[in-house]
């Protein structure tokens, strides 16, 4: 910064920090990750649901299957967690949580 009053070093270093700035968003510098936890739960008639945290509260609580008409509910463990997980990914994702029939038949099969 040869010959260069005050005034134009400070607009160049603010200068600087705008570029800076800029790239950074461009590039897409990643946020810190929600902290979202999964819990499966045993329901009073022998079925399953999920619980979805972010942080330590409760954002989700899903008893019955999504995108299946009527209320029809979790019949095993397994099946609870693999669309909890895949609210989890979706959220994650910055995408909607609903589960489409679709994904449904997938976990299924």
């Amino acid at each position: 910064m040869m010959n260069m009053t005050r005034k134009q070093k400070i607009c160049c270093i603010i200068l600087s920090i705008f570029v800076v700035c800029g790239i950074g968003v461009i590039v897409g510098i990643p946020n810190a990750s929600p902290d979202y936890r999964l819990k499966i739960v045993k329901e009073n008639n022998d079925t399953w649901a999920y619980i979805i945290f972010l942080e330590n509260t409760p954002v989700i609580y899903q008893k019955y299957i999504p995108a299946i008409e009527g209320n029809v509910a979790f019949e095993s463990k397994k099946s609870a967690r693999m669309a909890g997980k895949l609210v989890i990914k979706k959220l994650r994702n910055n995408e909607s949580p609903h589960i489409k029939k679709q994904e449904i038949n997938r976990i299924y099969n």
